[in-house]
């Protein structure tokens, strides 16, 4: 039987041979090879080990300032005890909530990386603290109530409702320990560097998952976005975001081209000014208005989205949903129409040249705005 012959050519990535075929991208080179799994099973593992570091270090803190003496009364006694805030919110049969204090209270907390504690005692190492004023009060008494906004990892979570202050286990030195994702071209070169690693542990962060959110939302915050003509704009989205990519998703609606289109959006502020100079181009000829471009990014905007029935934004989902300005487009795809105002400067723009355009919205801004 004859050999069919791929065209193609082979690379070598990270110390691997990959064979990428004609059309294929890098990316879904690398993934068919199954040369790289191991990589990325070694990164969880890390993250993993960062997150139990941490967890030492508060039972650590907790023994030495305010250690459990019996075996009956709450409180943390060995490293099992503690939770991180994320993990306490997954363990859906345990949550605790109070009327000062709802689970959709601590969606939010856990969205932001930051909570408001409360306690009878001042705030302070080993101190029990609950995110609930009310149940605070009930210790107190007719005593004054303390509190302090702290980072999810100040504190060694018992659940999702209450833990014990362990802020010496986030940095000795004082200094900030802030990862700068700027400081990287993609995610995948931020998660090689240990140091990041580190940085992303004290903030807190113990998954991929989280991880890649957190980086997203940075790198789109702190991008700066300029002016570019039509011509320019359309050139560049042609020129620097892969057809494949362009088809599989605006052609096909292929979900596998979501992340990496996003990807390229995230990594790049010239693609990602370009997308909005086309938005503002359909924004003028849709609603009629004259304005400037730095006028447009700080205008809010009314998007429309059709769907068939329960909401399409999945909780897992960190890329971006597809809405467009036209409300009767928006039905074509659906009865059931979601509707959303956003400032422009918030979106990630339109990055169809022809047809009907769509604007991108993160979905990390629709969470906000939802839940």
């Amino acid at each position: 039987m004859m050999e069919t012959k791929i065209d193609g050519i082979w690379r070598t990535i990270a110390g691997r041979r990959v064979f990428i075929a004609k059309g294929q991208s890098l990316t879904e080179a690398m993934a068919k090879s199954k040369k790289f799994t191991n990589i990325k099973q070694k990164l969880k593992n890390q993250l993993t080990e960062s997150k139990n570091d941490h967890k030492q270090k508060q039972l650590e803190i907790i023994k030495k300032t305010n250690p459990m003496t019996d075996d009956y009364h709450t409180g943390i006694r060995k490293i099992e005890d503690i939770k991180t805030f994320a993990e306490a919110m997954k363990d859906k049969d345990n949550l605790v909530e109070a009327p000062d204090y709802t689970i959709e209270d601590a969606k939010k907390a856990l969205e932001k990386g930051e909570i408001t504690i409360y306690s009878s005692k001042e705030i302070k190492d080993g101190v029990f603290v609950t995110p609930s004023k009310m149940e605070a009060q009930q210790y107190a008494s007719n005593e004054k109530v303390y509190s302090k906004t702290v980072k999810l990892n100040e504190v060694a979570w018992l659940d999702n409702y209450e833990g014990q202050y362990a802020s010496g286990a986030i940095d000795d030195t004082g200094k900030d320990t802030s990862f700068n994702v700027n400081n990287y071209k993609t995610f995948e070169e931020m998660v090689k560097d240990k140091s990041a690693i580190t940085a992303m542990k004290r903030e807190g962060i113990s998954n991929m998952k989280v991880a890649k959110a957190k980086y997203n939302e940075i790198k789109l915050n702190s991008q700066t976005i300029t002016r570019i003509n039509k011509d320019t704009a359309v050139s560049n989205i042609r020129n620097k975001i892969p057809q494949n990519v362009r088809d599989g998703w605006f052609t096909n609606a292929d979900s596998n081209y979501k992340t990496k289109l996003n990807d390229i959006i995230v990594n790049n502020p010239e693609i990602r000014s370009s997308g909005l100079a086309i938005a503002y181009d359909g924004y003028k000829e849709y609603s009629g208005r004259s304005l400037n471009f730095n006028e447009f990014l700080e205008t809010n905007l009314t998007l429309y989205r059709g769907t068939r029935g329960q909401s399409t934004v999945s909780a897992d989902d960190e890329t971006f949903m597809s809405y467009t300005y036209d409300k009767s487009i928006a039905n074509k795809f659906g009865k059931n129409i979601e509707t959303i105002t956003i400032k422009a400067k918030d979106t990630l723009g339109m990055y169809q040249t022809t047809g009907e355009y769509e604007i991108l919205v993160p979905t990390s801004k629709i969470k906000k705005k939802r839940w």
